[in-house]
C-alpha cells in the first residue's frame, strides 16, 4: 500500500473516531439531560406529598378541637328538624386551663324573607368551688354574624377556650341570638334590656367548668 492510501486510510479512521466520540458525547449528554428531568420530576412529587402530608397533619391536630362532631351536628339537626329556632344541645362542658372546646348552634330562619343574624355571647359569671368570684376570663368570639335564607338552616361552632393561666372554676356565658332584617348590612343589636325587639330567641347559657 502506497502512502497515499495510508494516509487516506488513517483520515478515515480519525475522521470515524472523531464521530464516534461526538456520538458518546452526545448520548451522555442526553442521558444527563434525562436524569435531570428525572430527578426534578421526582424532587416535584415528594414536594408536593409533603405538602399534602403536612395538611392532613393540620386538619387533624385541629378537627379535635376546633371543628364540631358528627353527633353534635345530627343532634342539631334532629333539633331545627323539630322546629327549634335555635338548637343548642350541649350546654355544659368541662376542659383544662389552656384546653377548648366548640359548642354547635344551630339556626332556623323561620321567616319568609332572608335575615341577617348576630350571636353574641358573654360571660356573666365566674366562680371557685367556694363560692368566690373568679377574674378570668374566657376567650371566645363575642359576635358572629351570618346571613341566612327564608327557610334555611345553619350550624354555627361556638369556639370557647380557656387561657393557659385560667383559674379552675365554674364559668357561665348567655348566648344570644339576634336578628335583623336587611341580610346584606351588619346586623348591631341593642344592649339589653333594650334589644328585645331584635331578639330572635330566648338566650341560652352555657356553662364551662376549668378543672
Amino acid at each position: 500500500m502506497n502512502k497515499e492510501g495510508i494516509h487516506n486510510k488513517t483520515s478515515s479512521l480519525n475522521k470515524n473516531s472523531h464521530k464516534c466520540r461526538k456520538i458518546i458525547r452526545n448520548t451522555r449528554g442526553i442521558e444527563l439531560s434525562v436524569n435531570f428531568i428525572v430527578a426534578t420530576i421526582i424532587g416535584m412529587v415528594l414536594f408536593i406529598f409533603g405538602v399534602i402530608l403536612f395538611k392532613n397533619m393540620i386538619n387533624v391536630g385541629t378537627s379535635s378541637t376546633e371543628y364540631l362532631d358528627q353527633q353534635s351536628q345530627r343532634d342539631i339537626q334532629e333539633m331545627l328538624m323539630r322546629g327549634d329556632r335555635v338548637a343548642l344541645p350541649l350546654r355544659t362542658v368541662t376542659i383544662s386551663p389552656g384546653e377548648s372546646h366548640v359548642f354547635g348552634l344551630g339556626l332556623l330562619n323561620a321567616y319568609d324573607s332572608d335575615k341577617k343574624f348576630t350571636i353574641r355571647i358573654h360571660q356573666t359569671s365566674a366562680t371557685d368551688k367556694l363560692g368566690n368570684p373568679i377574674a378570668t376570663v374566657l376567650l371566645f368570639e363575642e359576635d358572629i354574624q351570618d346571613a341566612i335564607k327564608s327557610k334555611e338552616q345553619k350550624i354555627i361552632p361556638l369556639i370557647i377556650k380557656a387561657p393557659r393561666g385560667a383559674k379552675r372554676g365554674t364559668y357561665e356565658l348567655e348566648v344570644r341570638v339576634y336578628y335583623c332584617d336587611n341580610p346584606v348590612n351588619p346586623c348591631i343589636p341593642l344592649a339589653p334590656p333594650n334589644d328585645e325587639q331584635m331578639l330572635y330567641d330566648q338566650e341560652k347559657v352555657l356553662t364551662v367548668t376549668v378543672a
